[in-house]
């Protein structure tokens, strides 16, 4: 009764049980009900005993005979399911109470998670200030980076230019005196191709006669100083050749500069340049007004305008 009251949560009646009292067995009304109206009855059973109803309309009396064998079987039956029923609770119990540890255990796990996450996500938004603070020192950064490269490009395009636009064969050197530039007036002297940079300039043919061009090059490497020499190319036309240093702007040497001036084009321009000089001079005398004050005054003027156009033209004058 008891198991049955506890599984199916239910009052369970038994009307046919005896008690023995006074020597005597007595036919009683046992009452099994599980209190669960409220959490300080729950899990609590109420056993009753109430005296029997009477057979015949007579009111019940005592029975002397002795208990039955079936009686006793209920009686040890009633008790083992009691048993039962209180190992179950027991173990109901301590099932429940380790349940509880261990959802608070779990609860403070939980707890300790949420903490530790909490403290990521602090240390993720620093991270992200971080980065964005990285970033926009970045973009200032590539934005100088991208003026030094434009500044850069420019300069490159204007030496392309200059070296294209000159009329003086040019050959840069690195230290190991590889070809690391030139200017397309250089291919008038090297047999020079694109495709000859980074090559040696031992490799490299020459159309004129200079056997001290390695060895000058290799000295201005060591001793800094420039080495100049006239060489004649192919054709009879004279170069004037200078090995120098070649500098970085942080005063570093780098290798070594060869450039080719044509001797017979610097003589030309350089008289070219007096004879525009002393054009300029006779074309000033030659406007001056004459002087008409005295005789000594024509006198000078008359030897001022025929003795100045052959000074400016750089002749004597006949006498």
């Amino acid at each position: 009764m008891v198991h049955k009251a506890v599984t199916q949560g239910q009052a369970q009646v038994a009307t046919d049980a005896r008690v023995r009292s006074d020597g005597a067995w007595h036919r009683v009304r046992v009452t099994v009900e599980p209190l669960g109206t409220s959490a300080e009855t729950e899990g609590l059973i109420m056993v009753s005993f109430a005296d029997g109803e009477p057979e015949n309309g007579f009111p019940a009396r005592a029975v002397s005979a002795a208990p039955s064998e079936a009686e006793d079987s209920l009686v040890r039956q009633l008790e083992e399911q009691l048993r039962t029923s209180r190992e179950e609770l027991e173990s109901t119990i301590g099932e429940v109470e380790r349940s509880n540890e261990e959802l608070r255990a779990a609860n403070e796990e939980v707890m300790s998670v949420n903490e530790e996450l909490q403290s990521t996500n602090e240390e993720l938004e620093t991270s992200k200030e971080e980065l964005q603070s990285l970033n926009e020192e970045l973009g200032t950064v590539n934005a100088q980076l991208q003026t030094k490269i434009d500044e850069v490009e420019r300069a490159s395009d204007d030496l392309s230019n200059l070296l294209t636009s000159t009329n003086i064969a040019t050959v840069f050197l690195d230290p190991q005196l590889r070809i690391r530039r030139f200017t397309p007036a250089a291919t008038r002297l090297f047999t020079l191709i694109p495709s000859d940079v980074g090559r040696p300039l031992a490799d490299i043919a020459q159309k004129f006669a200079d056997p001290k061009l390695l060895d000058d090059a290799q000295a201005v490497l060591q001793h800094l100083a420039p080495r100049q020499l006239e060489v004649q190319a192919e054709g009879g036309r004279r170069y004037f050749r200078q090995v120098l240093p070649y500098r970085t702007q942080d005063s570093r040497i780098n290798g070594v500069v060869l450039t080719f001036s044509d001797v017979a084009a610097d003589a030309l321009y350089a008289a070219r340049s007096e004879l525009e000089g002393r054009s300029q001079v006779c074309r000033r005398f030659s406007t001056m007004p004459p002087m008409r004050s005295s005789r000594s005054t024509s006198r000078a003027r008359c030897s001022r305008s025929t003795g100045a156009p052959s000074a400016c033209l750089g002749t004597r004058p006949r006498r």
